[in-house]
């Protein structure tokens, strides 16, 4: 696909557009807000990403105001999306379900804490006025493109205001395919085979600028990328797997860079078709991503987020650092920057500023305007707030860590977590963006004024906070692949199944071939999730286990062992094989609260997921040469 833009310069409109604006000044100004799915505060160039190129957005940038410490309203998707459309906190629009906080593979009694004893604080709508709500009072055209995912049934882009919503469905979090035929997008969308959704997405922007080109706009691409499932079309792909090449290091991912490429290329089509309608110079664009990066897919990495400490689902910097620029036709200074803390909450009363829409008066409104920085670098009112974050989900993590929930802050240069049931974390941002050293003992005046903040926020915004979980269990055995060091010293082996004459008492299950070479079962995975399955489990009670098995493995992706007690629900531990197509023992924990009746072994179920696959190079196949069931009772 043909960039519009190279080195920022093109049809004179990146060095242009911040001057010529004496007709826009009689016009309303249009708003593009471009959201993109879990990408990193480093996952672009102006960012400081050198492998990744994004010379359209780094042309923005370079035309707006770039900010280098920019924060997403919350570590997951959902929250901060409603909080960019209503500029509240998301504690505050408390509409996050019961089902946010819990995992199939992690039972209430793993965590000392439980949302569920909380009050029903999730169960409530407050009333609010949307961004598209406040703009139609204006006479504006509204259209969402994209990922909507707000996870509550009645809140959907048409209950709220839009004209046009193409993609966005309340419960819809991702894609399973970015290839048509589309799967797992809402709309019964009709697409030409091979069809890549981020270009469907930018060209049904474009189509929206085209049919309201003659009346103020405002439209929101939020994408789907990049987001797993890691995917992109081959001929982006390929040109980073030879950069990776050339650079010499392999922990760069050449799928999700080429995931980003084709938003950038969206970005500046959209620009190009705004500039060929005239409509460049009054149109607004707000740019930022809603959390922070998922640094890899098991073993597998995605992105960095380096030297920050965390990643999407954490409150530390990883999670909530954000790229962020806000280019304003004739306002934003060219090259312009802040180091300022400002948050994606204030993307909703700088636009309502803008376009001279008053806010609601039947909501708090937590952003602020960033509209004072942007026109004169009056940062007042910015330097003297604090951001606040909250993650009240109480889970255990694919290692058998827990999440615990907790608040943080920061106000200035400084930063506290507090996890409940943990000691406080107290950082110094400036001196510590990495988030190593806890100065809450070094400053316990400082550590107590910002505890009473957090304390403060909780009770003003009115969230439940967590209640003792009565059901918690110490001894539970959180399933997950161990190290060997790990490994139970009072083991007892129950089953024992070798694979050297055939898959004896095991059988195929579903999207899978098999054959017996050389003493191993090959797997040749023939579908999304191949499997095999075994019912020889006659005798074994409940209790806890560990699975052994040799494998070797020369694909990507994960590899799961699940396992069904005797009321028929499903047990799932992964595990993430090294790929270097040698043979390596791998071994899990789990336990079974009731008698066992089913074991299955799916192949790697994210062939294409990880950006680490090459048909061309790669087989689609894993070996199993023996596979160990034991028993054992959990000492702590």
């Amino acid at each position: 696909m043909k960039r519009w833009m190279s080195g920022c310069v093109a049809a004179g409109t990146c060095l242009g557009a911040a001057v010529s604006v004496a007709d826009a000044a009689e016009k309303p100004f249009n708003f593009l807000v471009i959201l993109l799915d879990d990408a990193g505060w480093r996952d672009l160039g102006f960012a400081g990403n050198s492998f990744i190129e994004t010379p359209n957005m780094d042309c923005l940038a370079a035309q707006g105001m770039r900010f280098s410490t920019a924060y997403s309203a919350h570590p997951f998707s959902a929250p901060s999306r409603q909080s960019l459309m209503t500029g509240q906190w998301p504690a505050r629009t408390a509409w996050m379900q019961r089902s946010e906080m819990k995992s199939p593979d992690a039972p209430r009694i793993v965590s000392p804490f439980s949302p569920y004893g909380a009050p029903a604080w999730t169960q409530r709508r407050p009333e609010f006025t949307s961004i598209a709500e406040a703009l139609k009072s204006k006479g504006y055209a509204t259209g969402h493109i994209g990922k909507w995912h707000f996870e509550v049934g009645e809140i959907t882009p048409e209950s709220e205001g839009f004209d046009v919503n193409f993609g966005g469905s309340t419960h819809v979090g991702a894609v399973k395919n970015f290839f048509a035929p589309y799967e797992g997008l809402p709309g019964n969308v009709t697409a030409p085979p091979g069809e890549y959704l981020t270009d469907r997405l930018t060209d049904e922007t474009i189509k929206f600028i085209r049919q309201n080109k003659d009346r103020p706009f405002y439209v929101q691409l939020w994408h789907y990328a990049p987001h797993t499932p890691i995917m992109a079309p081959e001929a982006v792909a390929s040109k980073y797997r030879k950069k990776r090449q050339q650079m010499g290091d392999y922990s760069l991912n050449p799928t999700y860079a080429a995931m980003i490429d084709v938003v950038d290329q969206g970005v500046g089509r959209i620009r190009q078709e705004l500039e060929s309608l005239g409509l460049s110079d009054n149109t607004v664009i707000l740019l930022t991503s809603d959390n922070g990066a998922q640094a890899t897919l098991g073993s597998v990495p995605i992105t960095s987020v380096a030297p920050l400490r965390g990643e999407k689902e954490y409150m530390n910097e990883g999670g909530v650092r954000e790229p962020m620029v806000v280019f304003w036709p004739g306002h934003t200074r060219t090259g312009s920057s802040s180091d300022q803390p400002v948050s994606l909450i204030d993307f909703y009363p700088t636009i309502l500023d803008i376009a001279g829409a008053a806010l609601p008066t039947n909501q708090l409104v937590d952003g602020l305007s960033l509209v004072p920085l942007l026109t004169s670098g009056d940062q007042t009112a910015l330097r003297e707030r604090a951001l606040f974050w909250y993650e009240m989900k109480s889970s255990a993590m694919e290692n058998g860590s827990l999440i615990l929930p907790g608040a943080a802050v920061r106000k200035g240069s400084w930063k506290m977590i507090k996890f409940f049931g943990r000691p406080l974390e107290l950082y110094n941002l400036d001196a510590d963006p990495s988030e190593l050293k806890n100065l809450a003992e070094q400053e316990p005046e400082r550590a107590k004024t910002f505890e009473a903040l957090i304390d403060g926020w909780l009770t003003g915004t009115g969230i439940a906070q967590p209640q003792p979980n009565p059901a918690y269990n110490p001894d539970y055995v959180i399933p997950r692949q161990i190290e060997k060091s790990e490994m139970p010293a009072n083991t007892k082996e129950v089953r024992s199944w070798t694979f050297d004459s055939g898959i004896g008492m095991w059988r195929v299950g579903r999207m899978i071939k098999t054959e017996v070479k050389n003493g191993a079962l090959q797997m040749h995975a023939d579908g999304v999730y191949p499997e095999i399955v075994t019912t020889d489990v006659a005798g074994l009670s409940s209790g806890s286990y560990v699975v052994q098995m040799d494998l070797r493995v020369a694909t990507s992706g994960r590899i799961r062992f699940s396992w069904k007690g005797s009321d028929g629900k499903p047990g799932i531990v992964e595990f993430f094989p090294q790929r270097d197509g040698e043979w390596h023992t791998y071994t899990a924990v789990f336990q079974s609260d009731l008698p066992l009746a089913e074991l299955r072994l799916a192949g790697p179920t994210h062939l294409r997921e990880t950006g680490h696959y090459d048909p061309a190079t790669q087989p689609d196949y894993i070996e199993v040469r023996k596979i160990e069931l034991m028993t054992f009772n959990p000492v702590k």
